[in-house]
């Protein structure tokens, strides 16, 4: 009797980038994911914007993400922007304030739900005048160790 096998499912490449929490950033964060992992070959989409999570992303677990992911995404790519405080700023007469928060920036398998890599996470302070460039001071580095994950997988 001879032996049929089964292909392996095609390995799905497709990122889906969800960022979390503070909205200030979240924004320019998500464009700095998406520039760079883009930039690296892959095709990227933001969670918000695909069918099976529209809506959530910014709010569901990674675990509810994924599950709504699989068969929609390969790897998922979770950005969470804690706050970790504020200071004012006096310069030329004029005040503004700036805001400091903790980025955590986790990739991971969705087939499997295990993460990729190692998370990595760095501080960012900013104003409402220099969150787009501070981000991608920040989060460009966080990005290339995303797509080095993706890659060594």
């Amino acid at each position: 009797m001879t032996r049929v096998e089964t292909p392996a499912p095609p390995r799905r490449d497709n990122v889906a980038i969800a960022v979390q929490r503070e909205s200030t950033l979240n924004g320019a964060v998500a464009e700095v994911l998406t520039s760079e992992l883009s930039s690296a070959g892959l095709d990227v989409a933001n969670a918000d914007d695909l069918p099976a999570t529209e809506g959530m992303a910014r709010s569901a677990s990674s675990g509810a993400l994924l599950d709504r992911l699989r068969g929609n995404a390969g790897i998922l790519v979770v950005a969470r922007i804690e706050p970790a405080g504020e200071r004012e700023l006096k310069y030329m007469g004029r005040y503004d304030t700036a805001y400091s928060s903790r980025i955590n920036i986790t990739v991971y398998d969705v087939a499997s739900g295990r993460p990729i890599g190692t998370r990595a996470s760095a501080t960012i302070e900013y104003t409402s005048i220099n969150a787009s460039k501070k981000a991608e001071e920040v989060v460009g580095p966080l990005a290339q160790k995303a797509v080095e994950a993706i890659q060594n997988r």
